[in-house]
């Protein structure tokens, strides 16, 4: 156990050794190989500049911090074969590779960019309790973000997009947080993912990047969702129950020969505020998904129609809030067949049991 930020000179030691630090240290440029490693107690936040090795894991406690020196070398752990990584506390990413990568080894040459683990195995091994955090924090630019089941996510304000990505081992698309910290001045791209998982909601008024393959899925409050002019598409929108989504900006959700869907859970609310779009095309239609919840506002509603001379029946996908019904809406609210409450416009539907068909007698 290390109480002063006079650290001792490490070498190698054994794997099932351990060392617990639990003193802040501003530069640690230790090279050591440690065999399990322990960032412990409130308040204690380690920066390291060196590239010290981790033989079987490296545990950040809860309330402890630990981060890489900026600079044009960065810090960088080599994770060995078998080592995991335990958050429960703070992660601070600013290498603009992002957090880690498998397969791979540290670049032996000054340059960027750097990720801050190198797994030997092809599969990062790491965990995050719900409680904790990992800030996506370059100092400009472009960052990549590996796809984890994280505690909870920040991107700050000086990243310009944190990129989703599956290299160095991670499974493509699979990345949950639990609540995301998004600033206005930070864009969260979605590229490279398939599935966006935010469980606890999204504070800030930054912007998503959207694609055609992204499903994203909002749990919690999100007062203000807005997505970047130039990534306003993504192909599934799921509201999980009791979650409560306002969109800001524009939003498609796109056609084609696997068109995507909105879904809103029970108890769930979506406030479309006339951003919301579901697209059309020759292939297929965007469409409300079987709901349990609530869409209040106006969706603008697409419909493709092929080009020749035919009746088309167009309706609503969802039952109107009021309980609006095809009756009401298209029929004028007539009672019988012969009934016209306002004659030169409408349609009426007739039933003829007998032959257990439908007819459709259009008026104007």
């Amino acid at each position: 156990y290390i109480f002063d930020a006079t650290y001792p000179s490490f070498g190698t030691m054994h794997s099932s050794s351990e060392v617990h630090m639990a003193a802040s240290k501003s530069n640690s440029g230790t090279t050591a190989a440690f065999g399990n490693l322990f960032i412990e107690g409130t308040g204690v936040s380690l920066n390291f500049s060196g590239k010290p090795i981790i033989q079987k894991s490296m545990t950040i406690g809860p309330g402890a911090s630990m981060q890489t020196i900026s600079g044009t070398t960065y810090g960088k752990f080599t994770m060995m074969s078998g080592a995991t990584l335990t958050n429960y506390g703070t992660i601070i990413v600013i290498n603009k590779a992002g957090l880690s990568c498998g397969s791979c080894t540290v670049p032996s040459t000054s340059g960027t960019p750097y990720y801050i683990f190198y797994y030997a195995d092809a599969v990062p091994q790491a965990s995050f309790s719900s409680t904790s955090l990992v800030k996506y924090q370059s100092a400009s630019g472009t960052q990549n973000m590996q796809p984890f089941t994280y505690g909870n996510l920040e991107i700050t304000n000086a990243i310009t997009t944190a990129l989703i990505t599956a290299a160095g081992g991670n499974t493509p698309g699979a990345l949950t947080a639990n609540n995301l910290i998004l600033p206005s001045t930070a864009t969260f791209s979605l590229t490279g993912a398939n599935l966006v998982t935010i469980n606890g909601g999204v504070t800030g008024s930054g912007n998503f990047l959207g694609s055609p393959s992204v499903n994203l899925t909002l749990g919690g409050t999100t007062d203000s969702l807005f997505f970047a002019s130039n990534g306003k598409v993504i192909k599934n929108l799921v509201l999980n129950a009791n979650a409560s989504v306002k969109l800001r900006s524009a939003l498609e959700v796109t056609a084609g020969v696997s068109p995507g869907s909105v879904t809103v859970n029970s108890g769930a609310i979506l406030y479309p505020n006339s951003f919301l779009e579901l697209k059309s095309d020759s292939l297929g239609s965007a469409r409300v998904a079987p709901s349990s919840g609530k869409i209040l506002g106006r969706v603008r509603v697409e419909r493709f129609i092929q080009s020749k001379r035919a009746w088309r029946f167009l309706s609503m996908p969802t039952r109107h809030i009021s309980g609006q019904s095809i009756r009401v809406a298209w029929m004028e609210g007539a009672t019988s067949i012969s009934s016209n409450p306002v004659p030169g416009f409408g349609r009426s539907e007739e039933h003829t049991s007998e032959l257990q068909s439908r007819q459709y007698l259009v008026c104007r």
